[in-house]
């Protein structure tokens, strides 16, 4: 082992992109100080590199490795250009367990802010190359795992959405002859609800008739300052893509009352938005299986199903159609809120309930697998976070 300054051994700089530059879709990453990948039309760095937010409010300081080409904002730095006798992964990996110490030296009390200096004067211990390798590919292998468990989830998720699409918007759902009913000549009515044609056998409704919202928790800094107590979903456990987000759970260690126990396949809808577009603003996820029991933190509403299968109601709010309608329901300047009422009021094609149940049979499996995934990446992540201070420190020994 020895000492090296980070400022040595490789380049360091800073953003020059604004949030402007950030869009939906585009040919490049942008990064900035979310934990969400954006995308961008330009890119300002063609590297193996290390990034990490010059600010964070919640004082967490994460670095992620990137390859390729890509756009960064001005308030996040990037290390690259490393010195050919040090591993970028290694490195990449190194600073992981370096984010208290980032949280230790930031300033600021509204946002606490980092320096470049403190990435340039940064010291600490590394092994010779090839033991910088070797640490390097055994932590990589298990984020590799986790990475490709998200891309089977995504997959399983496109698959879903596609059927529901195929069943409930096409209206091709197998008729009583096992044939795509619209395609078939079913017999479909112009519904004024909806002002649309619908199959002749259903109804319309809002949803107002087939739900019941409760709100969840308020808490204090105080309330989870200690990490024990009742594991609590919150606002970060939805990411930009709408999909429940591993790693986020708070510990509430106040009082509670029993209503506000949640449990595995719930459906839970953000009523609180951070996001600049209103991404997630009134999207449901699924309670995950990680533990026993939950809370769920009052930016989120519980939604229980008094007449529609669970799963018809999940994939509902899943769709494009329901989040353009949902986020025009949200005001507020740096902070969104919903309205419920835009909730109560979104109005949807009801199938007939054997119809219903047929779906669910067919999907139920699928969201099972999902969850089952997200399970596994949970428990991969821990033992992850478990090595890699260890290896670090060489408490634990490794070989070629």
């Amino acid at each position: 082992m020895h000492k090296v300054r980070l400022g040595d051994i490789a380049k360091i700089t800073n953003g020059k992109s604004d949030v402007k530059d950030a869009l939906l879709t585009g040919d490049y990453a942008f990064f900035d100080r979310s934990v969400d990948i954006k995308r961008s039309n330009k890119y300002l760095f063609d590297a193996e590199a290390i990034i990490i937010a010059g600010e964070d409010s919640r004082q967490i300081f994460e670095p992620r490795y990137f390859k390729g080409k890509f756009d960064l904002h001005q308030r996040c730095y990037v290390i690259y250009d490393v010195d050919k006798n040090y591993d970028s992964k290694y490195l990449f990996y190194r600073l992981k367990t370096l984010t208290k110490h980032f949280a230790n030296v930031s300033v600021g009390s509204t946002v606490p802010s980092l320096r470049l200096d403190n990435f340039t004067d940064l010291r600490f211990d590394v092994p010779d190359l090839d033991d910088q390798k070797i640490v390097a590919r055994m932590l990589a292998a298990l984020d590799a795992k986790i990475k490709l468990n998200k891309k089977v989830n995504s997959e399983l998720e496109v698959l879903v959405r596609e059927l529901f699409n195929y069943w409930f918007v096409q209206f091709e759902f197998p008729d009583e002859n096992g044939r795509p009913y619209k395609t078939a000549g079913g017999a479909m009515e112009y519904n004024e609800k909806l002002n649309r044609e619908i199959p002749a056998d259903w109804t319309a409704s809002a949803l107002d008739d087939f739900i019941s919202l409760e709100r969840g928790i308020s808490y204090t800094s105080k309330s989870i300052s200690t990490g024990d107590g009742m594991p609590m979903i919150n606002l970060a456990s939805i990411d930009i893509s709408r999909n429940y987000r591993v790693g986020t759970l708070k510990y509430f260690a106040g009082k509670y009352k029993s209503d506000k126990i949640v449990t595995a396949g719930d459906m839970l809808i953000a009523c609180t938005d951070l996001t600049r577009n209103a991404d997630i603003i009134g999207s449901p996820i699924l309670v995950p299986r990680e533990h026993k029991e939950y809370l769920y933190s009052m930016d989120l509403s519980r939604v229980v199903s008094k007449g529609l299968t669970d799963v018809y109601l999940y994939e509902s709010l899943r769709t494009e159609s329901y989040h353009n309608y949902i986020k025009h329901f949200a005001s507020g300047t740096n902070v969104l809120h919903l309205d419920l009422n835009g909730l109560r009021w979104y109005k949807l094609p009801v199938p007939p309930s054997p119809l219903q149940e047929s779906f669910a049979n067919i999907v139920k499996p699928l969201r099972d697998k999902q969850a089952e995934i997200i399970n596994e990446n949970q428990k991969l992540i821990e033992q992850r976070d478990f090595l890699l201070p260890m290896l670090m420190n060489r408490q634990i020994g490794i070989a070629g």
